[in-house]
């Protein structure tokens, strides 16, 4: 139960902050929204990483998991650009498509978190 609080509560802080910026960015200045998402994945990205090997999973920070981590962000990064870009296409509004990413990354991210990233002896 502790793992999945712990998930949750660094979700909810990366999320909102992913949520914000992709918004802030997107809506307030002329960047691209392939940019705004961007910049506020790598944002949730930090918190991502950082509290779920510190909260969640207990597990060291190091380059290793960094560099999984790492690939999997580009992974999921790829992901959320086709969604966007799935969803710009059909006309849907920023904030609605933003809130699509709430719940698929969140699910991607558990999965290849806790089977790759951390994996290893309990």
């Amino acid at each position: 139960m502790r793992l999945i609080a712990g998930f949750a509560g660094v979700g909810v802080a990366a999320t909102l902050c992913h949520i914000l910026i992709l918004n802030l960015v997107g809506s307030l200045t002329p960047a691209p929204l392939a940019l705004a998402n961007l910049l506020a994945y790598l944002a949730a990205s930090l918190i991502t990483f950082l509290g779920n090997a510190l909260i969640s999973f207990r597990r060291p920070v190091t380059l290793a998991s960094g560099l999984r981590f790492a690939l999997v962000s580009a992974v999921i990064l790829v992901v959320d650009q086709v969604y966007l870009e799935v969803f710009r296409t059909l006309g849907a509004p920023l904030w609605i498509s933003s809130w699509g990413l709430a719940v698929l990354n969140p699910a991607l991210n558990f999965l290849f978190l806790r089977f790759f990233v951390f994996a290893g002896p309990r």
